[in-house]
């Protein structure tokens, strides 16, 4: 069927990669697709079809006409959790070609208004109001009926529009994105630099590296969730029951972009890690997460290039660094605590596969990362920091924290929080072995025990550690202060690169009586 439109044919262009303009030319892409009237994604293997082989009359695609944009018999109310699962199966389909795991053809979902998928033997159209597809799903005249996770989907896109998007959006996008694939690490920030560039109108201080100007403080504690090998090696494991095949593999560390920034390591990045920022924006139209108790509150002003605040008297500052007067100490470690698991599972996708949005999800767990179990001098619970990458506690070495910031929140969140969990099924709360509890969303919610014997996790602590350690217990409604901190390791020229992002409780951090120093982020 000819459209009668001029078309690009995008893959068939390459922007010049030793041309000034580059980066003008990525942050462009996002117009392109935005500006269009219709993206057609080729996300089967080979492009259109499944086979080389393989045209529209033999793989049975044929596009049907609906004049009429009224929904057939299939469609009613009680056929709507029907309606949910087929268009719960072509997304989930999506997500499963190679097409969805890299980094360039993120933005060109995102941002397009109407998208023409072809998946081999499938075709299905999707725009702001509505999907349907050749076989099943038809157009809506009466756009209330349509399926309920339609919503969802035009949360992620409302990109434009009075008040534009806000922080909900921003981590909504960023979140999935991280951890695609990319044949230079280097391009981690340019491949989404189309996104940002749209979502800029909402953002008046614009970004650096990603992360809002505005909002830094809260985005400096972005935290990993997992890799993309780490969502897909149990494909190529076959469901085994070998406990030797480690599945657990640390965001890769892109060297060229900045350790503070999220888009300086592949990875997918956890949302709730972005509690505080969402308690915070509450002139966030698009929001619809249910309000938390975690707080913020900035004690930090970080200069940076082109940064008003930055000192005369401070030598210039590499591009991707950032600079403050921070309050820093030395804890020693108590542990560092991993998922185990026992057998290894089976496949399982980085995506929650009954969701249109791609919502990040937390199993299996074994997958997500290590925990830093901090002590004081007394042997009770300092704090705890999530390991960024691969970094490593040495036997009887303190590690070097920095507070960035002030936090606060009660104790039913902070038991909820993943390093708590964590922390609570290890050596030294109960580390008997235990079957997750999750909810719709995937994200692990609570424990039960399991035998000893098989289909099971386990806490572990790795290498030397304390064998006890005093926790707190609790108060649901009591409120907790403590600073989020950045785990730090310096280079020869004292630059300080982040190795990983935690909490410190407000008592134990003064009681090391830490000193203010200029440190220098890399």
């Amino acid at each position: 069927m000819a459209l009668k439109k001029q078309y690009l044919w995008v893959d068939r262009l390459c922007i010049v990669q030793d041309d000034p303009n580059k980066a003008t030319e990525f942050e462009s892409m996002g117009r392109v697709y935005a500006g269009a009237y219709m993206t057609i994604i080729a996300a089967a293997t080979y492009g259109m079809f499944d086979t080389p082989q393989a045209t529209i009359d033999r793989t049975g695609m044929h596009m049907k006409s609906y004049g009429t944009c009224k929904l057939g018999n299939w469609v009613s109310s009680s056929s709507e959790t029907r309606i949910d699962s087929r268009v719960e199966s072509l997304y989930t389909s999506v997500s499963e070609r190679r097409w969805a795991n890299r980094a360039w053809t993120y933005q060109e979902h995102i941002l397009s208004g109407r998208v023409v998928f072809f998946l081999g033997n499938e075709i299905f159209w999707q725009c702001e109001s509505s999907v349907w597809d050749t076989k099943y799903l038809r157009p809506a005249k009466d756009r209330t009926t349509l399926h309920k996770s339609l919503s969802e989907l035009v949360q992620m896109r409302q990109l434009s529009g009075q008040g534009g998007p806000g922080m909900s959006i921003y981590i909504d996008l960023v979140c999935p994105y991280n951890g695609r694939e990319l044949s230079k690490q280097s391009d981690g920030l340019a491949a989404f630099s189309g996104i940002l560039d749209r979502l800029a109108p909402a953002f008046p201080q614009g970004f650096f590296f990603g992360l809002p100007r505005q909002f830094l403080d809260y985005a400096l504690l972005w935290q990993p969730l997992k890799t993309h090998n780490n969502c897909y090696e149990g494909k190529a494991y076959g469901g085994g029951n070998s406990t030797s095949l480690p599945r657990t593999s640390p965001p890769v560390r892109r060297p060229t972009l900045p350790s503070w920034a999220w888009c300086g390591w592949q990875c997918f990045i956890d949302p709730t890690s972005f509690e505080a920022a969402m308690n915070f924006n509450h002139n966030d139209r698009y929001e619809s997460r249910s309000r938390t108790s975690w707080k913020l509150r900035n004690s930090v002003m970080w200069e940076y290039p082109n940064s008003a605040k930055q000192s005369k008297l401070q030598p210039p500052m590499t591009s991707n660094h950032i600079s403050a007067y921070v309050a820093h100490a030395a804890f020693h470690p108590a542990a560092t605590l991993a998922i185990s698991y026992y057998p290894c599972l089976t496949f399982c996708s980085a995506f929650l596969c009954a969701s249109i949005n791609p919502v990040l999800i937390q199993r299996p767990l074994d997958c997500l990362s290590k925990v830093v179990v901090l002590q004081d001098t007394d042997g009770n619970l300092a704090g705890m920091v999530r390991i960024t990458g691969n970094s490593r506690c040495k036997p009887g070495k303190k590690i070097e924290l920095i507070a960035i910031s002030q936090g606060s929140a009660d104790g039913k969140c902070l038991k909820s929080c993943f390093e708590e969990k964590v922390l609570r099924r290890s050596i030294y709360a109960d580390p008997r072995p235990f079957y997750p509890k999750y909810d719709r969303y995937g994200r692990w919610i609570d424990s039960e025990h399991g035998p000893s014997s098989e289909n099971h996790y386990q806490i572990v602590a790795e290498g030397k550690y304390a064998k006890r350690l005093n926790l707190p217990e609790y108060e649901e409604d009591h409120i907790y202060h403590f600073w989020n901190v950045l785990w730090v390791e310096r280079d020869n020229k004292n630059v300080a690169y982040r190795a990983g992002c935690g909490r410190v409780f407000i008592e134990a951090w003064e009681a090391m009586a830490p000193e203010t120093v200029r440190i220098t982020l890399g």
